[in-house]
């Protein structure tokens, strides 16, 4: 019998040493009934500078399961989740972030949803933790930054309906990678940049494979919200970085040398820029206004981002993210 654990778990990580300590406290009193050996944690450094290898070492003394160290030297968040996904042994590797902390029954809760639904992937909750204020002004639409997932209260099968799930709390089968590549590095954060997308694209890859995947609502995570996150600043910044995302995962059609968008994306985006700066300056509802400067914001990163790679196709040079 092999002793390798059924589950790796990665939590990729940069400069948030003190978060991450909360985040180990809580993976440390895991368990799953009846299976030895039952997981191992990987924490990939993404360059930090702070106590982060420090802390890992404190917490490794009396954390009673493998907690490895891994020291990611290129920056990026997708690099740091492919190199955790290189170390881990597990049969199932789980993915969660260094501003998380799992429910004491999160493993437990993903291992049951694979033995009993023969699932590929599984992704669960994502509940909110207020560590400061909630600005009376942030709507439903300005909190899509903060990445909360709540599908209801029952496990089902994730059919071709838009829902897809994040490496803040997911899980599936090491063979996903065997078969379907690793996360691509062109995508994702690094350091302070906001660009995105790595997870969501593996998640489609997965999705377009025809693989089982399902939601577990008892695999529950608390995901940390404090001042920097609901600063006016980082959600602007965040939607136009996401903008800039899907302008960079956007499929090329040879049209689009003259149209440098679907022609239906014009709509939406001549659209914000009409509520920002006609409309716009006639908001007298904070919020409001806040919400059509992050449309707007949206569709600008979008039309750059798409400006960059028409650029990059005209002179025949490598299409990479711009902004990044």
């Amino acid at each position: 019998m092999s002793n390798d654990p059924k589950i790796s778990v990665v939590v990729p990580t940069y400069n948030r040493s003190e978060s991450l300590r909360d985040t180990l406290e809580g993976l440390k009193i895991q368990s799953l009934d009846g299976v030895g050996p039952d997981f191992e944690v990987i924490v990939v450094d993404n360059h930090s500078t702070d106590r982060t290898r420090e802390v890992v070492e404190e917490i490794r003394k009396d954390f009673g399961k493998p907690l490895h160290y891994v020291f990611e030297g290129r920056q990026g968040v997708a690099y740091a989740r492919n190199a955790g996904v290189r170390k881990a042994k597990g049969e199932i590797i789980a993915f969660s972030d260094d501003d998380v902390i799992p429910d004491p029954n999160w493993l437990q809760s993903l291992w049951g949803c694979f033995l009993e639904e023969r699932a590929d992937l599984v992704g669960g909750k994502i509940e909110l933790l207020w560590l400061s204020e909630q600005p009376s002004w942030l709507s439903d639409r300005l909190m899509v930054p903060l990445i909360a997932i709540d599908h209801g209260p029952k496990r089902f099968q994730v059919q071709a309906n838009g829902i897809r799930f994040v490496t803040a709390n997911l899980a599936c089968r090491r063979s996903l990678f065997n078969r379907l590549g690793p996360f691509r590095e062109d995508l994702g954060r690094r350091g302070k940049t906001l660009i995105g997308g790595e997870d969501f694209e593996w998640f489609d890859r997965v999705m377009k494979a025809g693989s089982r995947i399902f939601y577990e609502p008892e695999a529950k995570v608390l995901h940390k919200v404090w001042g920097e996150k609901v600063a006016e600043d980082y959600i602007l910044r965040w939607f136009l970085n996401i903008g800039r995302t899907h302008g960079h995962m956007m499929d090329w059609k040879w049209h689009h040398a003259m149209t440098l968008l679907p022609v239906w994306c014009w709509k939406e985006t001549l659209n914000a820029f009409f509520r920002q700066w006609v409309a716009g300056p006639f908001l007298k509802d904070k919020t409001k206004a806040l919400e059509a400067k992050t449309q707007e914001l949206f569709y600008r990163g979008l039309v750059e981002e798409r400006g960059s790679h028409w650029f990059s196709r005209l002179f025949r040079k490598p299409v990479s993210c711009h902004f990044i």
